[in-house]
């Protein structure tokens, strides 16, 4: 018998479905998403289920969190602008598992949280960025490249959610494992590449939700507060990191296109 994750104070029985297997195995190389989880799940099985709050309703408030996110960053409050990413991760477990709760697991809703994830790859480093140069703090430039390649980021990814080439996958292909491996719904190849997992982990802890980007803009938005702001610095390493992604996917697809013919 599979015990609950350390931390998940909820029976054994409801953990089974508030945070199932497939979860846990997916979601534990995120350090955001695993810390948030031992606050979320006691949000939702002990409080918000017992005043029956929808999954749907805890999902526009978290765009609404969005744009008040935007509203921080772009108005230079770093600190305040973090912590509210940070909670719209708390939120973001919270839909979710009030869904599975209640069993009211919906095309709606899944909508609602594909367009919640999509505003919020679009506001949260694109704000920063404003607030930034609001500050005399990085050059026009900057700010409009970061805003270029957000809205990109979030037009390519899900082209990053299923490997496209199952048939070229074998056990002694160790570079198409590991290109495999990089694809969100590639578990089955990422437990047969060491190398391959490391590298999706790496990046996908960077540079997605949930990971630790919110952390890192935390982390230094509390270090601006009594010494040097490295706001910009931060702003510039994640900016070039989303075009590289970019530049990634679009050359994939290029070659996508030249293996199909």
């Amino acid at each position: 018998m599979r015990e609950k994750p350390l931390g998940i104070l909820v029976p054994k029985k409801i953990q089974k479905i508030i945070y199932p297997f497939e979860k846990i195995r997916y979601e534990k190389p995120y350090l955001l998403a695993t810390l948030s989880r031992r606050v979320s799940v006691i949000l939702s099985y002990y409080f918000l289920n017992k005043i029956e709050i929808k999954p749907n309703t805890i999902t526009i408030f978290s765009i609404l969190v969005s744009f008040l996110c935007f509203y921080f960053f772009s108005n230079s409050n770093y600190l305040m602008g973090s912590l509210i990413a940070c909670s719209w991760v708390l939120l973001d477990n919270i839909d979710g598992e009030l869904a599975r709760l209640q069993n009211s697991i919906s095309s709606l809703g899944s909508t609602l949280e594909r367009i919640n994830s999509d505003i919020f790859y679009i506001l949260l480093f694109p704000s920063l960025s404003i607030g930034l140069y609001k500050d005399n703090l990085i050059e026009f430039n900057l700010m409009i490249l970061t805003i270029f390649s957000l809205t990109l980021f979030n037009i390519l990814r899900p082209f990053l959610t299923n490997f496209p080439y199952t048939k070229k996958i074998n056990n002694n292909s160790f570079f198409w494992l590991v290109i495999a491996c990089q694809f969100k719904r590639s578990f089955n190849y990422r437990k047969k590449s060491k190398t391959g997992s490391l590298i999706f982990y790496c990046w996908r802890n960077i540079f997605t939700q949930c990971g630790i980007n919110e952390i890192i803009l935390l982390t230094f938005s509390l270090i601006s507060i009594y010494t040097r702001n490295y706001l910009p610095e931060v702003l510039l390493f994640f900016t070039i990191g989303y075009l590289l992604i970019n530049l990634s996917i679009l050359l994939a697809l290029v070659f996508h296109n030249i293996l199909k013919k």
